[in-house]
């Protein structure tokens, strides 16, 4: 294991999703995954997870008020925000809720890597 880092993926797009949880996991990472907000809070009240990567734009329950439900249950979570849209009330909204970074998709992988060591 990786430092034994638990990470959350929550992704609507199901290609990223799998893809990132799938190469995080080669990485040596545990990872779960969850396709909407509502489903990543229940994982969240199930589990503790280290790190929570979440898109910013998704049905129902927006990434950033996912991670502030997430950070209530669980305040030790990091979280790190994903988008492909330049949603700036949304991106300001997340970092002051206090998420750690938010990256532009699409990323590469390096990006993600990186950005957990720099929370390590």
């Amino acid at each position: 294991m990786n430092d034994n880092l638990k990470i959350l993926v929550v992704d609507d797009e199901d290609s990223l999703r799998i893809s990132l949880a799938s190469i995080l996991e080669l990485e040596g990472y545990c990872v779960k995954t969850a396709e909407d907000g509502y489903k990543a809070i229940e994982l969240a009240k199930q589990e503790d997870f280290d790190i929570v990567f979440s898109d910013i734009r998704m049905p129902g329950i927006s990434g950033t008020e996912t991670f502030k439900e997430i950070k209530k249950i669980k305040p030790d979570t990091i979280g790190v925000m994903m988008t492909a849209y330049a949603l700036n009330d949304l991106i300001v909204d997340a970092l002051s809720s206090g998420a750690f970074a938010c990256l532009s998709k699409p990323f590469e992988i390096d990006t993600i890597l990186a950005t957990i060591k720099d929370i390590r």
